[in-house]
C-alpha cells in the first residue's frame, strides 16, 4: 500500500488568492497616483510656482498691497492669479494664489509677511 508523501508549498487556490490581493492593492495605488497626475502636470505646477513668485517679488519690491484677480497666460496655459494683503500696525501680509483658470483649481499659494518701516 502506498502512503501519501507530505509536500511543502502552496496550493493553486492559495496562489490565486495572494495574486488577487496583490492586484487589488497595486491597482488602488495606480489609481491614486493617476488621480494626482490628472489634476496638474509637473510643468503646470512649476509654471504656477514661478508665476506666483514673480507676482510676490513685484508686490514686495513695489510695496503694492492692492488686491488683484488677473488672468495670465504662460506657454499656452491660462492661470488665474489672486493677490490679497492683510495690513496690521507695522506688519503687512501678502498672499498670492495661482489657480488653473479653466478648472478654477488651486495650484500654488504663497504668503509673505513684512514689517513696515516708518
Amino acid at each position: 500500500m502506498r502512503t501519501l508523501q507530505r509536500q511543502d508549498g502552496m496550493t493553486v487556490i492559495e496562489v490565486l488568492i495572494a495574486a488577487i490581493i496583490f492586484m487589488v492593492g497595486f491597482s488602488t495605488l495606480i489609481l491614486l497616483m493617476n488621480s494626482t497626475l490628472i489634476k496638474f502636470s509637473a510643468r503646470e505646477i512649476l509654471q504656477a510656482d514661478n508665476l506666483a513668485q514673480e507676482v510676490m517679488a513685484k508686490s514686495l519690491a513695489d510695496q503694492d498691497t492692492t488686491s488683484i484677480d488677473s488672468i495670465f497666460e504662460v506657454a499656452g496655459i491660462a492661470y488665474r492669479v489672486t493677490r490679497s494683503a492683510s495690513i496690521e500696525p507695522d506688519l503687512v501680509g501678502i498672499s498670492v494664489t495661482v489657480y488653473r483658470a479653466k478648472q478654477n483649481r488651486k495650484i500654488v499659494e504663497l504668503y509673505d509677511a513684512s514689517v513696515i518701516h516708518k
